[in-house]
């Protein structure tokens, strides 16, 4: 391991990221590291799976202030079977422990991730902080399913809440409603502190336009290209909304067509939905793309029908690139996504109103609103704030 540049505390920070899957909370890790390494003199070491190291690697790039450290993913189901995991993880920290490690966050998709390495830093007597991007209840995310997996999601809900969230330092959220849902949970006087850390930019920092497709001379898009983009999951990602918007759309005589970029759990049967429901000629499926905006038209609107999100990487970067977005009527959208954007409620009348409206906005009018609304994600504010509290109690 490389001697660490001088920082704040004159040591690397560590962060640890253990998930099986691939989303929303790795890239948001990757461009926290890019913004640290890039605007401060902070040395990073970053111990996660070879998935999320490729990752990561690619949004950074070749950085002498990052070191990477591999280490086995979390196993299925990993409140119970973690344990497997500790063995690996004393040898990963143990030596990083020793070298005076001070500041370790977990990089958390959901309360589950990272149990190993929270054990492990317990028997150190670390008390790390824990960035946790999914703040919402299993039972909650899997209100659709079978009864036998709704119970196990309660075990798995009573179990983080009573012996997993105190162990944390800290307990940082992507937004300001996300904290809002992590104190719910707790539910205890005594708690770890919350608070919010918004993503740093993502992708490029100024707004830019997507260089395919062109809108008619009162600025509406002939044909209405709908872009469904992310994880399918009808728990919290709501996907079979796109289709009935899309059906509805066809019955008021609207040309418009749906893509959709991304796996998940429900990718099949919204598949065989799709078959049934439409001609398969007006929905696309393109699969999980590393980077899917380079398919993405400047004519098109992403739709995002979510339950729940507590924040969204694709809005931003759907708004970066001066796309329109059409998103559901959630704490977090309306926390930061322009108000004119965000439909009624979660009804399919709704969202074709709001698809409608949002294809006939200007597009000068849509930089405006999207200028405004991304102010507040910059690296001087994500600076300040991780900065603040990295070294808070050290």
């Amino acid at each position: 391991m490389r001697d660490a540049k001088a920082s704040s505390t004159g040591l690397p920070l560590v962060f640890v990221d253990d998930a099986h899957t691939f989303g929303g909370a790795q890239i948001a890790l990757g461009w926290a590291i890019r913004t640290l390494v890039s605007k401060t003199d902070q040395r990073v070491i970053c111990v996660c799976t070879g998935r999320t190291r490729e990752a990561i690697s690619e949004i950074v790039g070749a950085r002498t202030a990052l070191d990477f450290i591999e280490c086995p993913s979390a196993l299925p189901l990993n409140i119970i079977t973690f344990p497997l995991r500790v063995p690996s993880f004393v040898r990963i920290l143990l030596r990083l422990h020793r070298s005076g490690v001070k500041a370790w966050w977990l990089n958390l998709s959901g309360i589950e991730f990272c149990l190993a390495p929270l054990v492990v830093l317990g028997w150190l007597s670390v008390v790390p902080r824990a960035w946790l991007h999914n703040t919402e209840r299993f039972v909650i995310l899997a209100r659709n399913a079978s009864p036998a997996r709704l119970l196990i999601s309660k075990i798995r809900d009573l179990l983080a809440e009573r012996w997993v969230f105190p162990l944390y330092r800290e307990i940082i959220t992507p937004s300001q409603s996300s904290v809002e849902d992590a104190v719910a949970r707790l539910g205890r006087a005594q708690r770890p502190s919350v608070d919010y850390l918004y993503y740093p930019p993502i992708g490029e920092a100024r707004i830019t336009h997507q260089t395919r497709g062109t809108r008619n001379e009162a600025g509406c898009a002939p044909l209405i290209e709908l872009w469904m983009i992310g994880r399918v999951d009808y728990g919290h990602k709501n996907n079979l909304l796109a289709l009935q918007v899309l059906q509805a759309l066809s019955e008021r005589g609207v040309a418009a067509t749906l893509h959709v970029v991304g796996d998940g759990p429900d990718l099949e049967d919204l598949q065989a939905r799709s078959h049934s429901a439409r001609a398969s000629g007006d929905i696309l499926f393109h699969g999980w793309q590393v980077d899917p905006w380079g398919m993405v038209p400047s004519t098109a609107i992403v739709i995002i029908p979510s339950l729940y999100e507590s924040m969204c990487i694709v809005a931003r970067e759907a708004m970066i690139r001066c796309i329109r977005v059409v998103a559901s009527p959630i704490p977090v959208f309306h926390e930061w996504i322009p108000a004119s954007l965000i439909v009624e409620d979660f009804s399919v009348a709704a969202f074709v109103n709001g698809v409608l409206e949002v294809n006939a906005i200007p597009t000068p009018t849509i930089e405006s609103l999207y200028e405004k609304a991304l102010r507040r994600f910059s690296d001087e504010v994500f600076i300040e704030r991780f900065t603040a509290h990295s070294d808070r109690n050290l």
